[in-house]
């Protein structure tokens, strides 16, 4: 009456006389609505736990202890061995075939130990050889469902869950903290060697400069100027190594709203002596209304003052070098343009490489960091930095910075 579908279950029986002849029918209607219920629910409940396991990438097992036989369900084979959707059945032997021998002994140990001995409950992660002989990480969680008439273990149930890729996330994070560890001995032991560098080179200093008061011949005064040349060499592989351990050590910066104008300025007044011995022109251009950029002001100084420090140097003397920035949407753009020779086409892809040169003698001018350092910083700061070089036009270093919060 209430348009509620009705389960019923309709019975029929045949009634016979003695001579076996047909004589009526009895009937009985048995209304079976909540059992059909119930089957439905369960028939639901199962459908959301296997779509449960699939997507927690978990199996069941069921182990007959009596037998060895071991049944899984569907999700192994998917999940684990990379076979069709089907039901496994295994004995203890063949899913020993299956361990990865380093894990062998030790997978053993816990089953004999759960045949003589079992725990409630237990878990044991270990490694497979799936049939796509790719290894995985599996942890096992089983108890003890049933025991036989001399009170021994006969039947144990429970999952197994692919942990692969938390094994993964395992091993990349033991990694990167050994890789902290590893920079920061580094850091500390060029720290102390840069101390104990900086003694003895300044004691070699007190001695050229005494020697330079005095009158020399011109083989010895150039040979001193070597040596001078050598100990300046020194001092500033020193200060490098000390910079780009700081930076690989994570140094915190002071980001703040920057005025590029300010940065350029100290720019020009630093490199005034060297462009003047080397009759060489740095031309700045900086528009009125630049805006200001997000950075860390020490840090940034640095940056440029090594790419500026390399087109100095690749430039020939007389030449000209173009110091420039200007907005370009919501970042400022600065380039360092020298005149030199420009860098060679293979030699490109390495430019950012720690110690890198050109030359295997070595013969060309820097020591290889003052690049790296420049794009250490620059990343830090959000930025970018790229080289393009040709022969004819030189090398035009690019440096991309965001805008700060006053832009």
């Amino acid at each position: 009456k209430d348009g509620h579908v009705v389960w019923a279950l309709l019975c029929v029986s045949l009634v016979r006389d003695e001579l076996q002849q047909p004589l009526y029918f009895i009937s009985q209607v048995e209304d079976i609505t909540q059992r059909k219920v119930s089957e439905l629910s369960l028939r639901e409940t199962n459908q959301r736990l296997q779509l449960v396991l699939e997507g927690a990438s978990l199996a069941t097992w069921d182990w007959n202890i009596n037998t060895d036989e071991i049944d899984f369900d569907q999700n192994w084979s998917n999940i684990l061995l990379d076979l069709p959707d089907t039901k496994l059945r295994l004995t203890l032997g063949s899913w020993r075939d299956l361990i990865h021998p380093l894990d062998d002994a030790r997978v053993v140990e816990t089953i004999n130990k759960q045949k003589l001995d079992p725990d409630p409950q237990f878990q044991l992660e270990f490694r497979l050889r799936t049939l796509s002989d790719h290894a995985r990480w599996i942890l096992v969680s089983g108890r003890v469902s049933s025991w036989d008439q001399d009170n021994k273990p006969a039947r144990a149930l429970g999952i197994i869950m692919d942990i692969t890729a938390r094994k993964k996330a395992e091993q990349q994070a033991f990694e990167l903290a050994l890789e902290k560890e590893r920079v920061m001995l580094l850091t500390q032991f060029i720290q102390d060697a840069s101390h104990e560098f900086r003694t003895p080179l300044t004691v070699i200093q007190s001695a050229l400069y005494i020697l330079n008061k005095m009158s020399l011949d011109e083989k010895s005064q150039r040979k001193i100027n070597q040596i001078d040349e050598q100990i300046v060499r020194i001092t500033e592989l020193v200060d490098r190594l000390v910079e780009m351990s700081a930076l690989d050590n994570g140094v915190a910066f002071d980001l703040r709203d920057t005025n590029l104008t300010y940065i350029f300025d100290l720019l020009n007044q630093r490199f005034r002596a060297k462009l003047e011995s080397r009759q060489q022109v740095l031309q700045v251009s900086v528009p009125l209304q630049l805006p200001l950029v997000k950075a860390d002001s020490e840090r940034l100084f640095a940056a440029l003052y090594h790419v500026l420090d390399n087109a100095i140097r690749y430039t020939v003397d007389g030449g000209i070098i173009h110091l420039s920035a200007e907005q370009e949407h919501d970042q400022v753009m600065i380039r360092v343009q020298d005149s030199g020779p420009g860098i060679p086409t293979d030699v490109l892809p390495h430019i950012f490489k720690r110690f890198y040169r050109s030359d295997i003698a070595h013969s060309s001018p820097g020591i290889g960091l003052g690049l790296p350092i420049a794009k250490a910083i620059i990343e830090r700061h959000g930025g970018t930095i790229e080289v393009l070089s040709t022969s004819e036009a030189g090398t035009c270093i690019q440096i991309q910075l965001p805008l700060g919060n006053n832009a």
